[in-house]
Parts: structure tokens; C-alpha cells; sequence
């Protein structure tokens, strides 16, 4: 892929993400799209443009927004994901370039730590911080790389193979373990709170 079509495929991933977090907290403050506009100070057809994933705000009106709205820009930027996001490994956010070829996984803006693991999970083996859901404002995401892996919401987990990703929440209850033997998986944790990893790395490790 050539820098101007990472470029493309990122702006459209921001702009995605600014029209579910616009419309749900517009929606939340009780806000018309002509009353936002009102006391923003733009055109009705921007915000409405802006919600329907079209168009990209300049800075100046992403800042009068948020203002209006009572939050910080960046807030309306940050990827929230209440629920899990899931990649299988035959999905359609592949390309292919003369140089190779690139699978597009996730992306956040709301990180304030973030830590990347190499780890593997045992077979009928549950994760101990699993049930309690006890890691406030911190997420884990997990590329297969080899087994079988079931992680997620213990509401609803999902089994996931070689090359499957996935990506859910640490603050409340989930699943996560080996379904045949052994499953490798490269992962990373990250907090939207900059002591956040403190409530994933036990104080003492036993090193295999």
C-alpha cells in the first residue's frame, strides 16, 4: 500500500470513529444536530455530514464541538469499543502491494499505557483475573498465532484460530484460555489511564 492510500484508509478510520462518538454524545446531552450546530457555531449540514462518516472537520470546528458538547477533543476522536472487535483471519481489510502484503488489525487513540506480550495459554487452564473483570479503563488485544484460543465478554467469548485478532475490555468479566493443548498469541494491554497496567502485571512473576 502507498503512503496516500495508508493515508485514505486512516482518514476513514478517524472519520468512523468521530461519527459514533458525535452522534452518541450529542445523542447522550439531549442535543438536536441544529442546536449542536447552534452552539458550535457551524453549518447544520456539517454536523450532520460529520455523523454520517463524509467529512473531516477542520481542527477549529473539532474544537467547537467538543466545547459545545462539554468534552475534549480527544474524546471524540478515542476508539471506545463497549464491545469486542473481531478480525478473522480470512476477513476483507487486506492489501496487497508490490512489497508485500498488509492486514489491517485495529487502531486506538486513547492510549495512555500500553504494554505488548508474547504469551501462551494452557488448555483448560482460566485466566485468574478473568472472572473479576478487575482492570479499570484497560483493554487487551490478541493476534493467534498458532491453537485455538476462546477469549472475550464471559457473556458472550468467541473461539478464535490461527490469525484471528480480537480486542475487548479488562474492566469487566471475561474469558480467556486454550481450547486444545497450548495457544501462542502475540497481545497487547493498554490503558486509557497512565498507571492503568499496574492492575495487569502481578507484583510477583513466576518466569517459565
Amino acid at each position: 500500500m502507498l503512503p496516500g492510500q495508508w493515508a485514505a484508509v486512516w482518514s476513514e478510520i478517524v472519520k468512523e470513529t468521530l461519527a459514533v462518538n458525535l452522534r452518541r454524545i450529542r445523542t447522550e446531552r439531549g442535543l438536536s444536530v441544529q442546536t449542536l450546530a447552534r452552539k458550535a457555531g457551524v453549518a447544520r449540514a456539517t454536523i450532520i455530514a460529520l455523523e454520517a462518516a463524509t467529512a473531516n472537520p477542520t481542527l477549529e470546528t473539532l474544537m467547537s464541538i467538543a466545547e459545545s458538547l462539554g468534552v475534549q477533543s480527544t474524546v471524540l476522536l478515542a476508539s471506545q469499543s463497549p464491545q469486542p472487535h473481531l478480525v478473522r483471519a480470512h476477513g476483507n481489510n487486506t492489501f496487497s502491494e508490490d512489497f508485500g502484503v498488509v492486514r489491517i488489525l485495529d487502531q486506538m487513540t486513547n492510549i495512555a499505557g500500553l504494554g505488548i506480550l508474547d504469551g501462551r495459554f494452557f488448555a483448560d487452564k482460566e485466566f485468574p483475573r478473568g472472572p473479576r473483570g478487575d482492570q479499570p479503563d484497560t483493554i487487551a488485544f490478541m493476534f493467534v498465532v498458532s491453537g485455538r484460543l476462546l477469549a472475550g465478554p464471559a457473556t458472550a467469548p468467541v473461539e478464535l484460530a490461527a490469525a484471528d485478532y480480537i480486542r475487548f475490555r479488562l474492566d469487566q468479566p471475561y474469558v480467556l484460555r486454550a481450547l486444545d493443548g497450548e495457544a501462542r498469541v502475540l497481545a497487547g494491554v493498554c490503558s486509557t489511564r497512565a498507571t492503568g497496567l499496574e492492575f495487569m502485571i502481578p507484583r510477583k512473576r513466576r518466569i517459565r
